[in-house]
C-alpha cells in the first residue's frame, strides 16, 4: 500500500510505503515508480490545497 498527498499543480508533497510487500527490491521498486511520478494537476472544481491518496500496488513477474 502507498500513501502519497499530490498537491494543486501535481507535485507529490510526501509519500510512504505503509505496507510493504516483503521483498526489497520490490518496495525499491515502488519507491523509484512514485520518485518519477508525474501527476497532472488537480482540477479548478476540486477543492483543498492538496489529496491524500492510498493505492495498493501490485505487482506481476513475468
Amino acid at each position: 500500500m502507498l500513501r502519497f498527498t499530490v498537491l494543486r499543480d501535481g507535485r507529490l508533497a510526501r509519500w510512504r510505503i505503509e505496507r510493504g510487500t516483503g521483498d526489497a527490491e520490490l518496495d525499491a521498486a515502488v519507491a523509484e515508480m512514485v520518485q518519477r511520478a508525474r501527476l497532472p494537476a488537480m482540477p479548478a472544481e476540486m477543492p483543498g490545497d492538496s489529496l491524500e491518496i492510498v493505492v495498493p500496488v501490485r505487482f506481476t513477474l513475468r
